[in-house]
């Protein structure tokens, strides 16, 4: 029959274990809501608090448990820890409170919903919706992210306390969320008569009992026994008031497993013990502590999965319980990366958004990711001294393709002015996806402006940095087979002759005048010029 073995497990997510208490919240900043503390400490301490800057043990309040602090205003969190040699130590925590309400009413209602007590409760595979107009973060990450839903897997077996930010751009509201599991796990655990000390000692201590391991002498209790925990042991013990109506109770010590981490298809860390011969484990709470990332009851394995934009990352201690007994602790790092991965870095063939000619697009690659990407259909834009707004374009877009390092050509028009919209995200093996990059370019092949008023520094003939005169002219229609020049003002010729090889036309706008001073000349050769409402002098 195979053995059914259980562990307790606790872990630290997001710092390390450290002897004093870890102040989960409130953390440095200021704040547009009343904060809850909800603090850390180890089995055996007892944790003091103040939020007036007085010594927590002559003027401040036990801690028990999460507790909104009612106090606004600059404000001096004391929090002194006693272990049990009577070693203090103690942590200060600066921020403020200026309460604020949001003016939006959606964002007020969202906001309302989370003030359900000092904590959210919230159940492993509930969705929170987070309105697209708030930008959100978990505990003191400065990186913000857009509104949306966001869940844990209901699958999830850990506890688990998550501050969350919440900015409309002005204010910072801060709540504590804490993760429950959908599912309890079982509590019963069973008495032994003896101790199992790392993994290799064994301490009888029971007094009335005794012991014989793997069927050896029976022994009086108290005496440590060394155990090959390579191998399986079994421990029988009975009274010590010798009957032949005594029962003989058996206990399984298996040999040492080791703890597994597969990731799940949902991007979660599945938690597993495996035996040498097989056997079965599950894994049960540990309660060092009510804050820290911890299990309730027994499970045959631990799921770990938080929110996108947050990570559970430390060293995971699982004590193994087998049939219910005690049998040692396990240790194995653990890393659930929900952050949300970075968005792609765009290279481009062009130098500006207003480009002369058709325009390669990429982004770089990134090997711990999968990047995906969307083309616009071309925006006609109507030639003009005045700049096209591109936020103000609506671009249609269709299906995103998968990336693969190509370059994605986009080209111009012989007739029209175009504006292209690409979109780009990358998404890691979770399904977390990035923030959207976003290029945008108008590619105008033929169309030049030239304003004698213009006082653009960089002059590039675009309606953005028109030309001031016409020294570019020759330049710019001998590389072209055709080009045209949008004629604001009056403008001049330069001297000398002036020599163009391929079609051109100019447009005027309003009252424009080309003038040809008497030391210039226009040569057109083997073209054609092409002129609009022009004044030629």
């Amino acid at each position: 029959m195979k053995k059914i073995f259980f562990a307790a497990i606790f872990c630290i997510a997001q710092f390390a274990l450290f002897a004093e208490v870890t102040v989960v919240n409130p953390a440095p900043g200021a704040y547009a809501n009343l904060q809850t503390l909800v603090l850390e400490s180890n089995a055996g301490e007892e944790v003091y608090y103040s939020f007036s800057g007085t010594d927590p043990l002559a003027q401040g309040f036990a801690y028990d448990g999460p507790v909104v602090l009612d106090v606004t205003g600059n404000v001096e969190l004391r929090v002194v820890s006693v272990d049990q040699n009577q070693n203090r130590n103690e942590q200060k925590i600066y921020f403020s409170v200026e309460p604020a309400q949001s003016q939006n009413e959606e964002q007020a209602a969202f906001l309302k919903s989370l003030e359900t007590g000092p904590c959210f409760d919230f159940v492993a595979g509930q969705k929170i919706q987070v309105p697209f107009s708030l930008n959100y973060s978990f505990f003191q990450n400065k990186n913000f992210e857009k509104g949306r839903e966001i869940s844990v897997s209901k699958n999830a077996t850990m506890e688990r306390f998550v501050p969350i930010n919440i900015s409309d751009g002005a204010n910072v509201w801060r709540y504590v969320i804490r993760i429950l599991p959908a599912e309890a796990g079982v509590l019963t655990k069973r008495d032994a008569p003896f101790e199992a000390r790392d993994w290799s000692t064994l301490v009888f201590t029971d007094q009335k009992k005794m012991y014989s391991l793997d069927g050896d002498w029976w022994q009086a209790a108290g005496k440590a026994v060394e155990l090959d925990r390579s191998k399986d042991n079994f421990v029988y013990c009975q009274s010590v008031d010798f009957s032949s109506e005594n029962s003989i109770e058996k206990f399984s010590l298996p040999a040492k497993p080791v703890l597994k981490a597969e990731r799940d298809y949902d991007g979660c860390l599945v938690i597993t013990a495996q035996g040498k011969n097989g056997e079965a484990f599950e894994l049960a709470s540990s309660s060092l502590s009510t804050s820290k990332l911890i299990s309730q009851g027994m499970f045959k394995k631990l799921v770990l999965d938080t929110f996108p934009g947050d990570k559970i990352e430390g060293r995971l201690a699982v004590d193994v319980y087998c049939e219910q007994v005690y049998q040692g602790v396990l240790y194995i790092d653990v890393l659930v990366n929900r952050s949300t991965p970075p968005a792609p870095k765009i290279i481009s063939s062009a130098k500006s958004f207003y480009a002369r000619d058709e325009v390669r697009v990429g982004a770089q690659l990134d090997p711990k990711v999968k990047i995906f990407y969307s083309i616009s259909n071309p925006i006609s834009i109507e030639p003009s001294f005045e700049p096209v707004a591109l936020e103000s374009l609506k671009f249609v877009h269709g299906d995103y393709d998968l990336y693969k390092g190509q370059s994605i050509t986009l080209f111009g028009d012989t007739e029209r002015i175009l504006a292209y919209q690409v979109l780009f995200y990358s998404q890691d093996e979770s399904g977390i996806k990035s923030a959207t990059s976003e290029y945008q370019v108008i590619i105008d092949k033929y169309n030049y402006y030239v304003d004698p008023a213009s006082q653009a520094q960089e002059q590039d003939g675009t309606p953005f940095a028109p030309f001031k005169d016409l020294s570019r002219l020759s330049k710019i229609a001998n590389k072209k087979n055709f080009s045209r020049f949008y004629i604001k003002g009056t403008v001049a010729l330069n001297p000398g002759e002036v020599s163009i090889n391929n079609n051109v036309e100019f447009c005027g706008i309003d009252d424009a005048h080309i003038i040809v001073p008497a030391n210039s000349a226009l040569a057109v050769k083997n073209a054609g010029l092409y002129s609009q409402n022009i004044f030629w002098e």
